[in-house]
Formats: C-alpha cells, sequence, structure tokens
C-alpha cells in the first residue's frame, strides 16, 4: 500500500471532527498493524485518543471498514458525550 493514502481521514460526528489514523510497519506493507480514532483537541496540533484497534488486517480496506464501524459505534458515541 502505498503511504500516499497514510494521511488522517477526517469524518464529524454529531458536532465532533474525528480522524482515523494508521499505523504501518514499512511503507510497502499491504495492510496497517494499528488504527487510532482520534478527536481534535482545543489545543492546535494535539489530540484526544477515542480508540485504539489493533490489527492486523488482511489488507486496508478492510482495515478501514473496522475503522468506519468503530468510528460510529456506541462506544465512541458514549466517550463523546463524556467530553
Amino acid at each position: 500500500m502505498s503511504h500516499n493514502l497514510d494521511a488522517p481521514i477526517v469524518h464529524e460526528y454529531r458536532g465532533h471532527l474525528l480522524f482515523i489514523k494508521f499505523d504501518w510497519a514499512k511503507p510497502n506493507d499491504d495492510s496497517p498493524f494499528a488504527a487510532h480514532i482520534l478527536q481534535s483537541s482545543e489545543v492546535a496540533g494535539l489530540a484526544n485518543t477515542v480508540a485504539d484497534l489493533p490489527g492486523p488486517w488482511t489488507d486496508y480496506q478492510t482495515a478501514l471498514a473496522e475503522g468506519w464501524l468503530q468510528l460510529n459505534a456506541g462506544s465512541t458515541a458514549s466517550y463523546l458525550e463524556q467530553s
């Protein structure tokens, strides 16, 4: 997988700006080894971790699908309502 796709994926959820960020072991791996769902912070350049998703996945598309499912899951919503 090219790291041209390594930019965080942005999503707005109930008024909160969230990001999915993938961790890669090597630049040409087919899939990331972990993913993180982050919420933008009031401090520029910092973020709060909402969820950590351990891999590995079989491919990038599977990792992305799991990230989107977690992003819209109840655990993400409950975290955001606490903050």
